[in-house]
């Protein structure tokens, strides 16, 4: 784990300078701030981000503390670069989104455990990232945020879920999809919450959708992406699993709900079940539909 020490510095940003970068070994495979996460350089291919001689040990070696067990870190590590807003801060949003991208790194590698994720400083010493290094119990709170808490543990412990899916009440309604009924619905999920319907393009049926986070990445949600699965194994979705909205392909095809349709108890109103429902309506809504029988 890195830092760009770049006050303002975008992972856009970075990936063009980094694309233009001539006679200088330097890169790291993503760069993560509070927007997306970008892959610049394959995850097979070597990033130079973690073997330079950043201090000595009392009898003039290297100091690699970490070289008997990975190597060379070049060849033996995914180098992710976190992102500092003006004022050289690592903003909660980025350590968010930073977590997002190493969970979807331990999906495709999951012999990435907790023990397996280090700071620039932890390989060579270096004083990378500043933040973590001046505040060591931030690791221990990405680790927690990806693996789950283990009480002081460093097994491999997985991605944690709930035990329990939290109640579906106490959302203000307030007629909005926004951040609160977006948090609500990833803890039920299982999801962490950040405040946000991520990698959403804009069009007429997320228009009421206030916690989405816009941009051309078609990349989708993973909260949208999870119900997308959940429908469709119970036969009421039948599009792509992509997490993008679902309004144009859902189907809902039960004794209890008229089809894109739910009669909610807000006066005795039919809510579309859409993105471009009602916050609260639509949360609650395809909670009953995936817990249902």
């Amino acid at each position: 784990m890195h830092y760009t020490a770049n006050n303002g510095g975008t992972a856009r940003n970075h990936k063009d300078y980094f694309n233009n970068l001539n006679g200088v070994y330097a890169s790291a495979h993503l760069f993560v701030d509070d927007i997306e996460a970008l892959c610049i350089i394959p995850l097979n291919e070597v990033a130079y981000h973690a073997n330079e001689i950043s201090k000595y040990n009392a009898d003039g070696s290297r100091y690699r503390p970490l070289y008997s067990k990975i190597g060379n870190a070049n060849y033996s590590t995914i180098g992710v670069e976190m992102c500092l807003d003006k004022n050289g801060n690592i903003t909660e949003k980025t350590f968010q989104n930073a977590v997002k991208a190493v969970k979807e790194l331990i999906a495709k590698y999951p012999n990435i455990t907790r023990n397996k994720i280090w700071r620039h400083y932890d390989v060579t010493g270096k004083n990378c990232p500043a933040p973590w290094v001046a505040k060591p119990s931030e690791l221990e709170r990405f680790k927690d945020a990806v693996f789950g808490k283990t009480n002081g543990s460093n097994s491999a412990a997985k991605p944690s879920t709930p035990s329990a899916k939290p109640s579906t009440n106490k959302i203000p309604e307030d007629g909005m999809f926004g951040p609160s009924t977006a948090n609500k619905a990833m803890k039920y999920e299982g999801i962490t919450p950040d405040d946000e319907i991520s990698h959403q393009y804009r069009q007429a049926c997320n228009k009421n959708l206030y916690a989405a986070q816009f941009d051309n990445t078609l990349k989708g949600s993973m909260l949208i992406r999870t119900w997308q699965k959940r429908l469709k194994a119970k036969g009421f979705y039948n599009g792509a699993i992509d997490g993008l909205e679902l309004s144009a392909r859902l189907r809902i095809w039960s004794k209890h709900y008229n089809e894109l349709l739910i009669t909610t108890s807000f006066h005795g109103k039919q809510i579309p079940l859409t993105l471009a429902s009602r916050g609260l309506f639509l949360f609650t809504g395809l909670i009953r539909i995936l817990e249902g029988p």
